[in-house]
């Protein structure tokens, strides 16, 4: 696939394959489960979050905030220029776009 190296992450779907394009691959059936960075996701989407990747000081900031994972919520605004408004746990959260590159979502379908 073209992929350099891969690491095994641990999610609330079990233990995946994770190779950087995209998709995450579970190990009992081989099938493709689709998740984004809230970067990527459009808006007017629900989703939970599964995974936030980054140092400890910006994992603990974002977890205080209220976006833990499988914490479910609502993309409000993601026009790729101004931050990225969320709506979780009765609250509006904006978050910058470089910082929401680093958080990972499953997005319900």
């Amino acid at each position: 696939m073209g992929c350099k190296s891969f690491r095994i992450v641990a999610s609330p779907f079990g233990a995946v394959f994770y190779a950087g394009f995209g998709y995450f691959w579970r190990m009992k059936n081989a099938e493709f489960v689709d998740r984004l960075s809230l970067a990527e996701m459009g808006e007017n989407r629900c989703g939970m979050v599964a995974q936030i990747e980054g140092d400890s000081r910006f994992i603990s900031r974002i977890v205080s905030i209220g976006l833990t994972p499988g914490s479910a919520f609502t993309l409000l605004k993601n026009d790729g220029r101004s931050p990225v408004l969320v709506f979780c746990r009765d609250t509006v959260i904006a978050v910058n776009h470089k910082e929401s590159s680093q958080i990972f979502v499953k997005v319900e379908s």
